[in-house]
């Protein structure tokens, strides 16, 4: 099976500066005044405690590593991720959204960091430490947002002088990183398939009377899921597709408040549910 035409490796790399800092002489202190012998532990600092600019510039970079990792499958241990053609489109457009907003907050947070740092000593009292601190341009410039996009490689694609023997060892390495990588995928999209499915079937029980808690996210995480894996099915796995139309044709067009007020309902999806799950038993 070739990946070539059909797919692309994208790299997601989201550098922030953390705003902590160890202070070795508190630490120092802590192990001193709990006589231990040795180093037990380091007290992190934060240099801008509870900072709403950076709160808001992390939860934009969760926010693109949750979707990438979302809408790609894992390839390397290097951090690449595979991502179908198909849905380049719509993957670029959303990483892009996602860097204009990334850097929309930096450039918000820049301007307020002289005046930032002068809060700090008053909220840090004995702990502050103005050396402590880089310049603008230095924190600046540990932010940082970019995708990578490079062709997923094949066993033909080796370009070295060497013997036939090696050149063929070298194949049947890839070959097998190849299968590998295949079949780690299709792992990653059955797992989500199972997770997806067990949060359904938590949220729809009945026992003692008691129902379970339902949440929209839920049912949009399997939306969601049911449009991915028409695109990140790459071997074509039929049980999977088998998979995914049953649980497209149990959440589609329904209404979450209809299944929450009727009991029969309810139940109903739940055993369709629990019986795609008892497939991994």
């Amino acid at each position: 099976m070739s990946l070539a035409s059909s797919a692309m490796l994208s790299t997601l790399s989201v550098t922030l500066w953390t705003a902590r800092k160890t202070d070795k002489t508190v630490s120092a202190q802590i192990d001193e005044a709990n006589k231990t012998l040795a180093r037990a532990g380091n007290y992190h600092k934060r240099l801008l405690p509870e900072d709403d600019n950076l709160l808001k510039i992390k939860h934009i970079a969760d926010e693109a590593r949750a979707y990438h990792n979302q809408y790609t499958s894992p390839w390397s241990d290097g951090g690449q991720r595979l991502l179908t053609t198909a849905y380049f489109l719509p993957y670029k457009k959303a990483m892009t959204a996602y860097q204009n907003r990334f850097y929309a907050a930096v450039d918000e947070f820049i301007p307020q960091y002289t005046v930032k740092v002068s809060g700090a000593a008053f909220s840090l009292g004995f702990l502050f430490n103005r050396d402590e601190y880089p310049s603008e341009e230095q924190v600046r410039s540990k932010f940082s947002f970019s995708v990578f996009f490079t062709p997923v490689p094949q066993a033909g694609d080796f370009r070295v002088d060497v013997q036939n023997e090696a050149l063929d060892e070298l194949k049947r390495q890839y070959d097998e990183m190849y299968t590998h990588n295949v079949r780690k995928i299709n792992q990653d999209l059955w797992n989500r398939m199972y997770t997806t499915l067990s949060q359904l079937s938590n949220g729809l029980k009945i026992e003692d009377g008691k129902k379970g808690r339902l949440y929209e996210s839920v049912f949009e995480t399997a939306e969601e899921l049911c449009d991915i894996l028409q695109h990140l099915n790459i071997s074509n796995d039929t049980q999977l597709e088998e998979m995914r139309q049953q649980l497209e044709a149990q959440i589609v067009g329904v209404d979450l408040r209809d299944v929450k007020q009727s009991d029969f309902m309810r139940l109903q999806m739940k055993k369709q549910v629990d019986a795609m799950l008892d497939k991994w038993n």
